[in-house]
């Protein structure tokens, strides 16, 4: 085949153009079929075209995988990891709404090995002298960085691994010779219990340990313990129901509290956290069964016995709280708490009471954030498919803020109308500057339109597959806005259609003053 012959892929028979096309062992993939291929896929040029044949036709048979994946545990790492526990299987997407991102399904009995990693980095940190120049502090100054990833092991014929980042630049202090200890981060021990955490996600019942819950460490001297230590093994459970419940963590970067109010008809549930400090206090209604819940989550770890607790630990390093207080229906009360120092079964307790209010904390956050969006716009994720009786048009636009991705311009468009640009096939993906992806503009639309009443909105249309389905994604400086379906909400129409010229305006202002090229 001469240098400038025609180009054909080796799969679909689609013309490839001049520079376009991936390279396999025995042949040519077109970047349609390319798009195809599992995101934890990297063998592609060693690869053949009867196995890359084989491979498509799997991904097609995981998309009925993806349809029928009931997530019931969800880690938000450098990518989503979702766990279907009552099926088995796990994936990982780069986005949180993954339906239609076709991830790989996998089977938790495919994983054939978990490894941790702990990566540690020491650096000087220097002075500056009266001319500016870095000398180092007598004694020296030291940061010790640490960062823990989790390698998933997979037995595939497509990949073999996964990386999950749990955590990154965990920075400890030190001076000297003074040897650097994680654990007096709280921020290393959370990520240390985290990883266990994971690892028990991707691992069979039968197969997970207890999680090691590190203590607080402290230097000798720094710290004196002092306070009751509740009531203790004598302590008899109340029988009767939880009228009220109030719970607090306060902790470095990580302060929240749930509280709930059975006086109320519904019992109404109630949640604030540091990290949503400008949502205030986010409340929605609950009821009896959760209470129920609760009422045994408090047997089981006998909370009864920790009445009445309140110790201290005195410490020159940061410090770590909680106060729990509760009304039963025979007017009895219960109130404990402590700085630095835990009545036994704590860890384990506030981790199931974690697990227990996570579905009404998605829910209260999700409402907030719909009343709470706001500053500039840094992300763009639309997508305008029609099928069947709508047309054959489909706009596809990845847009970041400069600076948040190299790559942070990437939109892929089929144009068989040529409503809003000429008939054809487009693929850009370029880095662009803020000025040339106008993201002010399509922040003023979103204003127009009020597209923060679409948050939320997940509608089928009864005749969907004769309707165009529609996705947007848009990240704010404070929280976002997420809506999909076939069904189109309130002025989807003049949206969609101001929204998508702004699109091609962009693109072709791009070409003439940022050199935009086509792929």
């Amino acid at each position: 085949m001469g240098l400038f012959d025609a180009k054909y892929c080796s799969i679909c028979a689609a013309k490839i153009g001049l520079l376009g096309g991936r390279k396999l062992n025995d042949g040519i993939l077109c970047k349609d079929c390319a798009k195809k291929l599992s995101p934890l896929f990297s063998e592609r040029r060693s690869s053949t075209v009867d196995q890359i044949r084989e491979q498509l036709e799997y991904r097609e048979a995981n998309k009925a995988s993806v349809a029928a994946f009931k997530p019931s545990k969800l880690f938000e790492l450098n990518r989503y990891l979702f766990v279907d526990e009552e099926a088995g299987t796990f994936l990982v997407n780069y986005r949180k709404a993954y339906e239609n991102d076709n991830p790989d399904v996998i089977k938790l009995s495919q994983i054939t090995a978990l490894e941790p990693r702990f990566k540690e980095t020491k650096s000087e940190v220097k002075d500056k002298d009266a001319e500016g120049k870095e000398v180092s502090f007598t004694p020296p100054h030291y940061e010790t960085e640490y960062e823990i990833d989790l390698d998933v092991s997979i037995d595939s014929p497509w990949f073999d691994s996964v990386s999950l980042e749990i955590a990154d630049d965990i920075v400890v202090a030190t001076v000297g010779d003074e040897p650097a200890e994680p654990f007096s981060s709280e921020e290393y021990r959370n990520a240390y219990v985290l990883v266990q955490e994971v690892q028990n996600a991707l691992l069979p019942p039968e197969k997970r340990k207890p999680v090691d819950v590190p203590p607080v460490i402290y230097k000798p001297g720094e710290y004196t313990v002092s306070g009751t230590a509740g009531a203790g093994t004598g302590a008899i459970p109340n029988a009767t129901a939880i009228r009220s419940f109030y719970y607090a963590h306060d902790g470095a970067g990580n302060s929240y509290s749930y509280d709930i109010d059975a006086m109320q008809t519904p019992p109404v549930f109630a949640y604030t956290a540091a990290g949503y400090k400008d949502y205030g206090r986010m409340t929605n209604v609950t009821n009896e069964l959760l209470l129920s819940r609760l009422k045994n989550l408090c047997d089981k770890y006998k909370i009864e016995q920790w009445a009445g607790f309140s110790r201290t630990a005195q410490s020159a390093v940061e410090s770590s709280g909680f106060t729990l207080t509760m009304r039963f229906a025979d007017g009895a009360n219960l109130y404990a708490r402590g700085t630095n120092a835990f009545p036994e079964g704590y860890g384990d307790f506030v981790r199931e009471l974690d697990t227990l209010f996570q579905p009404l904390v998605t829910k209260v956050v999700s409402e907030a954030k719909v009343r709470n969006v706001s500053g500039s716009l840094n992300t763009v994720m639309a997508t305008f498919r029609q099928q069947g009786a709508s047309g054959a048009d489909s706009y596809e636009a990845l847009i970041f803020a400069e600076g948040m991705r190299s790559t942070n311009f990437d939109v892929t468009i089929r144009s068989e109308s040529g409503e809003f640009i000429e008939r054809g096939v487009y693929r850009y993906c370029a880095s662009l500057p803020n000025t040339a992806i106008r993201l002010g503009e399509f922040r003023n639309l979103i204003e127009k339109y009020d597209l923060v009443k679409w948050n939320g909105w997940d509608q089928t249309a009864p005749n969907y597959t004769n309707c165009e389905h529609f996705q947007l994604d848009l990240g704010f400086e404070e929280g976002a806005i997420s809506a999909r379906g076939t069904l189109h909400p309130e002025h989807y129409a003049e949206f969609r259609a101001e929204f998508l010229r702004t699109l091609v305006s962009v693109i072709r202002n791009a070409k003439i003053n940022n050199g935009l090229r086509e792929l």
